[in-house]
C-alpha cells in the first residue's frame, strides 16, 4: 500500500492523536518514569524512556494509517461495482457529511467569538469532543478529497456557507418566536 505516511497526516490530526496517545495509562506511567528520572538526575535514563515513548507514538501512528489505508481499499474495492445512482447518492451523503462538520464547526467558532468580544480567555469547552471527532471526520473527507475527485467542485463552500446562514435565521426565528409567546430563552437552563 504505502499511500499515506507520517509525514503526509495533517498536524491537527497528528495533534488529536497525540492526545489520545498521552492520555493512554502505559504512557501516562512512563511519562511519571521519564519524570523521576530527570528529577534524580539520570538524564540518559529518562532519554531512554523518552524514545520509547515516541517509539510507541509511531507505532501508533503507523496503525493508524494501516487502518486507513485499509478503510480506503475497501471504501474503492466496495464502490467499485456499485451502480452510477448509488454512487451519486453515496457523494450527496458524503458532502452532507462535509456540510454538517463544516457547519458546526463555525457554530463552535461563533459561540467563542461572541465570548471573546467579553471575556478574551473564555472559551466554550461543553463541545471539545464533538470538535475533535468533527476534525478527524474532516481529516478523512479530505483524504478522500485529495485522493478521488468526490469533491473537487467548488461549489460545495458557498453552499456550505449558504447552509450555515439559513440555519442562523432558522434558529433566530426560533427565539423569535418563543420571545412572541413570552417564554423566556435559558430560563429552565442551567449555567
Amino acid at each position: 500500500m504505502g499511500m499515506i505516511s507520517m509525514k503526509n497526516i495533517p498536524d491537527s490530526l497528528l495533534s488529536i492523536i497525540r492526545e489520545r496517545f498521552e492520555r493512554e495509562k502505559n504512557v501516562r506511567d512512563l511519562r511519571i518514569l521519564q519524570q523521576l528520572s530527570m528529577r534524580k538526575g539520570n538524564l540518559r535514563r529518562s532519554m531512554e524512556i523518552s524514545e520509547e515513548i515516541e517509539a510507541l507514538f509511531a507505532d501508533v501512528v503507523r496503525l493508524y494509517i494501516e487502518e486507513a489505508e485499509k478503510k480506503q481499499v475497501i471504501f474503492d474495492t466496495e464502490t467499485n461495482d456499485l451502480p452510477q445512482e448509488d454512487k451519486e447518492k453515496m457523494l450527496e451523503q458524503l458532502l452532507t457529511l462535509f456540510m454538517c462538520c463544516d457547519i458546526i464547526e463555525s457554530s463552535i467558532i461563533g459561540v467563542n467569538d461572541v465570548l471573546h468580544k467579553t471575556k478574551k480567555d473564555l472559551n466554550i469547552s461543553a463541545f471539545d469532543d464533538i470538535s475533535q471527532a468533527m476534525q478527524m471526520a474532516q481529516e478523512k473527507l479530505k483524504y478522500l478529497s485529495k485522493n478521488g475527485d468526490y469533491m473537487s467542485d467548488s461549489t460545495w463552500g458557498n453552499q456550505c456557507d449558504n447552509m450555515y446562514e439559513m440555519m442562523q435565521n432558522k434558529a433566530k426565528a426560533i427565539i423569535r418566536k418563543r420571545k412572541e409567546k413570552g417564554d423566556e430563552w435559558g430560563k429552565n437552563t442551567r449555567s
